[in-house]
């Protein structure tokens, strides 16, 4: 496939590659500035210095991540390169594990969950691979909810200790065919309703999928939402850790909490009830 200009947005954030990208939503042509410069190389360029990090490497000016065959480097929040062979469009890790490595970089929080928006307010579905986020976030839209992100979810940093915010992600949610379904299968792509892609929209509650209960406390929640940061060795060692602490201990503050069972404890309930269930908790807690 020839090379061209694909522009799209996500994350509050215009992206330009010069390869397809599948991952983020085609951005509108309105005049706005690109943050996010992708590009397809033959050789990346040599870089040392770095701290190893599971798949990856940390360095002064970004990163090098690898995974499935696509090594990946970042440079400051505003610069992507890439290789791979046998593939036409950019790598699903680029939109993944590094795109919240371009956002940390910018002074946002990543969060592993997925959020959905009822009357302007999100409920954010966590949980460890495999507890089923996508599937009750994709059952929570069937409900009348709007996807406001799917597994990468991003806070905005909140200095003023105001409402936490949820930026818009991807467009899309991929789902297994099955619960249970092996994680390395390819997935389906869903394309609901979605928010503004502009605004962000104010984060309502945490629902974590699993089968313990979450202590009450200031300390157990504050613990509880910075056990969903994206990708957390990474996040250990990235630019504005300080600011990414505050937002999280500031967020657990201001949004309720809930648990449900996990997907592999509940696989004879149809996810609508669960859904059914979800929004009830989020009514619950928006009564108080």
């Amino acid at each position: 496939m020839p090379a061209g200009s694909f522009v799209t947005q996500a994350f509050g954030l215009r992206w330009r590659s010069d390869w397809p990208n599948p991952w983020f939503a085609d951005a509108p042509d309105d005049g706005r500035a690109i943050d996010v410069e992708i590009r397809r190389r033959a050789v990346l360029e040599p870089r040392s210095g770095g701290r190893q990090v599971n798949r990856g490497e940390l360095f002064a000016d970004g990163t090098r991540f690898a995974l499935d065959g696509a090594v990946i480097d970042m440079y400051d929040g505003q610069r992507i390169d890439w290789v791979a062979d046998g593939v036409d469009a950019v790598p699903l890790a680029l939109c993944g594990t590094v795109a919240a490595q371009v956002l940390a970089w910018r002074g946002l929080v990543p969060l592993h969950g997925s959020a959905v928006a009822f009357d302007g307010h999100a409920i954010l579905v966590a949980g460890e691979s495999g507890a089923g986020k996508s599937t009750l976030a994709q059952a929570l839209v069937e409900c009348g909810g709007h996807l406001v992100s799917d597994d990468l979810s991003v806070l905005l940093p909140n200095r003023t200790g105001g409402a936490p915010m949820l930026i818009p992600g991807r467009p899309a949610i991929r789902l297994t065919e099955r619960i249970g379904d092996d994680k390395d299968q390819p997935k389906r792509l869903a394309l609901p309703p979605r928010v503004d892609p502009d605004r962000p929209v104010p984060l309502a509650m945490l629902l974590l999928l699993r089968d313990q209960p979450i202590g009450s406390d200031p300390s157990a929640l504050t613990a509880t939402l910075a056990g969903q940061i994206f990708r957390p060795k990474w996040m250990r060692f990235m630019p504005g850790r300080s600011l990414r602490i505050a937002t999280v201990f500031q967020t657990a503050q201001r949004i309720g909490f809930a648990t449900m069972p996990p997907a592999s404890s509940a696989r004879d309930v149809m996810p609508a009830t669960r859904a059914a269930e979800a929004m009830a908790l989020l009514r619950r807690h928006q009564r108080r």
